[in-house]
């Protein structure tokens, strides 16, 4: 397979992927918007909202270097992997912190925060924010092999759905279910590693 050819398959395999990760996640926002109501469906949502703001301080844009330097030069490429995962593993460790921190600060319910605390460990597991599980997908994008990073989102999607539909019917309390959003995310989470690990092995030197 050519490189155009490539490219035309990966570009296809990340909007199917794409589509039918929208389809799923809004499934699951619907299920949990008509479980919980108005107003915990609303603490649910500006917690994401919160979470993804911090996100943001665990992403200094280091995905397209790795790309650009996986395609260049493979030698260096690892050791500037190894690097940006050493950086990103404390940058999400602060960001949660802050998250922490923040919502102290503003004086938020115990019940706030709690949720702030379950959910800010997306920032390590969920490919939905550009954060730490992204640096592992960019190997996968660098050489045009999407297909990978798509498809273990898609069981993250799958995870969510199922998890969400088993605890509505038994009633579960939002913690639960906050718990529950996150840990959809770890199967996915580590085969990503896994995967990306025995394509492109990282240096930490």
């Amino acid at each position: 397979m050519n490189t155009a050819q490539k490219v035309a398959k990966n570009t296809g395999v990340i909007f199917a992927g794409q589509l039918i990760n929208m389809a799923l996640n809004l499934i699951a926002m619907i299920c949990l918007a008509r479980y919980l109501g108005e107003v915990k469906f609303g603490m649910f949502s500006f917690v994401i909202v919160f979470i993804n703001f911090f996100a943001i301080a665990a992403n200094f844009g280091m995905k397209p270097i790795i790309v650009r330097e996986i395609s260049r030069d493979i030698a260096r490429a690892r050791r500037i992997l190894g690097t940006t995962i050493i950086i990103k593993f404390l940058l999400s460790i602060v960001s949660i912190l802050l998250a922490y921190i923040v919502a102290n600060l503003l004086g938020y319910s115990q019940e706030l925060i709690i949720l702030i605390v379950i959910l800010a460990f997306n920032i390590f597991t969920s490919a939905k924010l550009q954060t730490f599980r992204v640096v592992f997908e960019s190997i996968f994008e660098a050489n045009l092999s999407m297909e990978y990073p798509i498809l273990l989102r898609m069981i993250d999607a799958v995870f969510l759905v199922g998890l969400i539909v088993l605890l509505t019917h038994f009633n579960c309390s939002l913690r639960t279910i906050a718990l529950f959003y996150v840990l959809s995310t770890i199967p996915g989470f580590f085969l990503t590693i896994s995967l990306s690990i025995n394509y492109f092995k990282p240096h930490f030197r």
